[in-house]
């Protein structure tokens, strides 16, 4: 067994309008009512990170972090998981 670290370097840029609207409504009222978010920025850094351990020649597990880091705006992801080939 040999653990593999990766690590993930990226860019993205926005071409589309960097504001988001969000229409909702409750259950059975009227009327809907929508969301603005603040703008974000339209440059971002997305940048990630993991490991992965195999288990055996068809079986290995690993927890992986992303980020997308923008002005006025992250996001982050964090997951684990177990990839079977066969």
């Amino acid at each position: 067994m040999s653990l593999t670290a990766q690590a993930r370097l990226g860019y993205a840029h926005e071409m589309a309008d960097a504001t988001t609207q969000t229409e909702a409504a409750f259950t059975g009222a009227t009327p809907a009512f929508r969301v603005v978010s603040a703008k974000t920025g339209r440059d971002a850094a997305l940048v990630g990170s993991g490991l992965s351990l195999p288990l055996s020649s068809c079986l290995a597990v690993y927890p992986n972090y992303g980020a997308e880091l923008r002005s006025n705006y992250t996001r982050q992801t964090a997951s684990i998981g177990a990839r079977f080939r066969f």
